[in-house]
């Protein structure tokens, strides 16, 4: 999909090429048929060919099927294989599309338009009582998000705060003795979030004591004009929304 132009494309996986002329392919959205053509043929075995329609009024989100040989005039080794389809969005005007997963969140967030596609990005977390830590590898910054209802020295309920990531390879894994007697309990606070819990002032008033070890791998992740989306499976496969103007939350997936 480019704009709000829609492409079905088809490939000739049979052995035998394709000769009649009359091969229609429709194109739905949702439920309603939006387009119908007849496709070019020939079409040789392995070879590919597309049909494209602009409808004038799209919603945010629909579901698009292509039908090849819609009106069953070629006789097929496997009829089974003419249908496709896909859940789309149509940006109006925005440079990228949201993926499916995040339309809900981005709406209700008021995020605006998507700055990039919906990509792998590197992330390391860890909950605590009030709330949780988030460091991304792009950014080499720590995001601290404090839980609504918390009761906090510096960053009020409901709202985050960023923190460069000031440590580096070679210093101390804890920088604080309340880090170490947490890894001592098994909920250490260590390298990058245990040194901004010991070394920021009221750090610990605010987002509490950790509630699980730090955890952390590639995650979907989506930038958009007033803030980012990414998935945190470990919270009970939800995702995270962070808004420029300073607020957050969680939405399930």
């Amino acid at each position: 999909m480019n704009g709000n132009e829609i492409e079905c494309s088809f490939t000739n996986i049979g052995e035998s090429t394709v000769t009649q002329s009359d091969v229609y392919m429709d194109i739905y959205v949702n439920d309603e048929r939006i387009s119908f053509g007849t496709v070019s043929t020939p079409i040789a075995p392995g070879s590919s060919s597309w049909l494209r329609t602009s409808p004038a009024d799209l919603p945010f989100q629909f579901t698009v099927t292509c039908i090849i040989d819609a009106r069953d005039n070629l006789v097929e080794s496997n009829e089974n294989n003419n249908q496709a389809s896909a859940t789309l969005t149509y940006s109006r005007g925005c440079p990228y599309a949201t993926t499916p997963d995040f339309v809900s969140a981005q709406e209700e967030m008021g995020l605006g338009c998507a700055r990039s596609s919906a990509h792998s990005l590197t992330a390391t977390w860890q909950p605590f009582t009030q709330g949780v830590m988030i460091w991304r590898e792009d950014t080499n910054k720590i995001y601290v998000l404090i839980n609504w209802g918390a009761s906090t020295a510096i960053i009020p309920p409901g709202q985050w705060r960023a923190y460069d990531n000031e440590w580096i390879d070679g210093m101390p894994e804890y920088a604080c003795v309340e880090a170490e007697k947490q890894a001592e309990l098994g909920t250490p606070v260590h390298f990058g979030f245990g040194y901004l819990w010991c070394n920021e002032s009221y750090m610990q008033v605010d987002i509490g004591e950790p509630l699980g070890d730090e955890s952390g791998d590639d995650r979907w992740f989506q930038q958009f004009d007033n803030g980012w989306i990414m998935h945190i499976g470990e919270w009970d496969d939800s995702i995270v929304v962070v808004s420029d103007d300073g607020y957050w939350a969680l939405f399930p997936r």
